[in-house]
């Protein structure tokens, strides 16, 4: 890959393009993730590289090791799978229920944009975790600080869990039309069977 060249928000971008190289699988389990690569790689100092490290060992997609380097982490346990599922479900439903009113036309137009590029491209691998991590932007919306501050914690385990799940799929489409049921249980106002929805999601 030909060096990226990168302008403003340098350790936002590198973060971005690091973490989703890492969890579409570029890099295996366990690979060490080297400075200098980086820095020549996307020509830029060792400062934001070295913050865009500490960014993702922060969420747990590099391991920092005994001796200053980081490695790409191991993929989670089932048991703490289950219960980051629980969470996330938790943390959705609340900010759900302090957003609901606060949604607007501008939030459905993105929605509905995110939903119809889903049903037409269903393919696997990082495009189906993305686009839900933006129909999950509703968090955002309740306004909490408590919420978005454990949502930043957990929100890049919850799209490594979204793409495993979504290779279980045997179609796609099911993705799609899940998400096009929640969007419409929003637009309707129908607080209750959006909450009861994300409960089983």
């Amino acid at each position: 890959m030909s060096p990226a060249k990168l302008v403003g928000g340098l350790r936002g971008q590198i973060v971005d393009r690091l973490r989703g190289e890492i969890l579409s699988g570029r890099f295996d389990v366990g690979e060490p993730i080297c400075q200098q690569d980086l820095v020549d790689r996307f020509r830029v100092s060792r400062t934001p590289i070295r913050e865009a490290i500490i960014q993702l060992t922060y969420e747990g997609v590099l391991v920092a090791g005994p001796y200053g380097g980081v490695t790409v982490a191991n993929h989670a346990h089932d048991s703490i799978r289950d219960s980051l599922v629980q969470l996330r479900r938790t943390i959705e439903v609340c900010a759900l229920r302090l957003g609901f009113d606060h949604f607007d036309d501008s939030d459905f137009t993105a929605w509905d944009d995110i939903v119809r590029k889903m049903g037409k491209m269903p393919v696997r691998g990082e495009t189906m975790p993305r686009w839900r991590s933006k129909i999950l932007r509703f968090i955002g919306r309740s306004g909490h600080a408590i919420v978005l501050s454990i949502w930043s914690i957990i929100v890049t385990q919850v799209r490594v869990h979204f793409r495993e799940a979504h290779l279980a799929y045997d179609d796609l489409l099911d993705v799609y039309r899940e998400h096009a049921v929640i969007v419409d249980m929003f637009r309707a106002r129908d607080n209750r069977a959006a909450v009861d929805l994300l409960n089983i999601a």
